[in-house]
């Protein structure tokens, strides 16, 4: 029998987790039954790319968290958040507490508090420094792919579980959860790899 996991409305019980790029990937389907398979980043390089889903921005309906790893979030629009609830809390209180954009907590560059808005006539000195803080901000957001690649790989090590193959999505959250691997811990050390400026 197939194990339900749902993120928001969608089951993803049938996809698996790459230990290869870190990614989801497996079939589901939307409210309306219509069927949709979503790919790692493994697929998507090897592949010809495939036609956006109706209502997405990305044809990612789930990803887990790039913090921890340990739990599946929703995604696919460009204003999806990339963390779970307990994670979000912490890089937020980060960012926060750094007054600028450390880790991003998704996609868009407005939703992490980076972007330009003249005031009058415009400054060339401002346009430049905007520049750099989008620029920080593209680096950061490419970390955050490559650091739930390695929590994922970490996870999958952690729970006996080979990182160069795939596992069901299921088996994955169940062993996790039941090693109690910490969250907490896969911040801190998040904030050691986001360098001496965080």
């Amino acid at each position: 029998m197939r194990t339900i996991v749902k993120v928001d409305i969608y089951d993803i019980g049938r996809f698996a987790v790459c230990g290869v790029c870190g990614e989801l990937r497996g079939p589901w389907q939307d409210y309306r039954d219509v069927a949709f398979h979503q790919l790692c980043g493994c697929e998507r390089h090897s592949g010809p790319v495939p036609e956006r889903w109706p209502g997405f921005d990305y044809n990612t309906v789930a990803e887990l968290c790039r913090c921890c790893a340990l739990e599946a979030v929703k995604s696919g629009s460009r204003w999806s958040v990339w963390f779970c609830r307990p994670c979000l809390e912490r890089v937020s209180d980060l960012n926060h507490g750094a007054g600028r954009c450390v880790v991003p907590i998704g996609r868009h560059s407005v939703m992490n508090g980076v972007f330009y808005r003249p005031e009058g006539a415009i400054n060339p000195v401002a346009v430049s420094a905007f520049a750099d803080q989008l620029g920080g901000f593209f680096r950061a957001v490419d970390a955050t792919g490559g650091w739930r690649r390695r929590m994922v790989q970490a996870n999958l090590s952690a729970i006996g579980l080979p990182t160069d193959g795939s596992a069901p999505i299921a088996v994955y959250l169940k062993r996790t959860r039941e090693a109690g691997l910490s969250r907490e811990a896969a911040f801190e050390t998040l904030v050691a790899a986001a360098g001496p400026e965080s």
